[in-house]
């Protein structure tokens, strides 16, 4: 299928050097052709803990979609899959496009270029540390 995209992601090593450790995709029964999965990337690796997360775009296809992986020990897994919350968005609306990504600690924040908005999401854990979801925490829009 042309277009779907992939993510490789790499460890730098003492050495200075860079480790391949993984390709992350999308699931199988979201592949769509010119999904662009990729197009856009955001990396965090909280401080004081071991997680790894990554948040990849995929702004094409009928409708656009953030992809939240994260790293355990040696394992990755998909976490979540970030909507818009208040509306239903096509690829025009540029959803998690190229530029449009930012990750800092649990805080994600997604730019829809046409619709002039952020969309900042929020990661809930439960009490003993674990991961429990990515919920839709506010949205920034521009003033006229």
């Amino acid at each position: 299928t042309g277009g779907v995209g992939s993510v490789d992601i790499f460890k730098r090593i003492s050495s200075g050097s860079w480790d391949f450790m993984v390709t992350l995709s999308p699931p199988i029964g979201e592949i769509k052709a010119n999904m662009n999965f990729g197009q856009s990337v955001a990396i965090n690796k909280p401080y004081g803990r071991d997680d790894v997360n990554v948040l990849i775009g995929a702004p094409g296809a009928a409708a656009a979609f953030v992809y939240a992986f994260s790293k355990n020990t040696n394992s990755w897994t998909l976490q979540s899959k970030l909507l818009a919350s208040d509306a239903t968005l096509s690829s025009e609306d540029r959803f998690g496009g190229q530029g449009a990504i930012a990750l800092n600690e649990d805080m994600a924040f997604v730019g829809s270029s046409s619709m002039e908005s952020v969309y900042v999401f929020r990661r809930s854990h439960d009490a003993g540390g674990g991961f429990v979801s990515w919920d839709s925490y506010s949205i920034l829009r521009s003033s006229d």
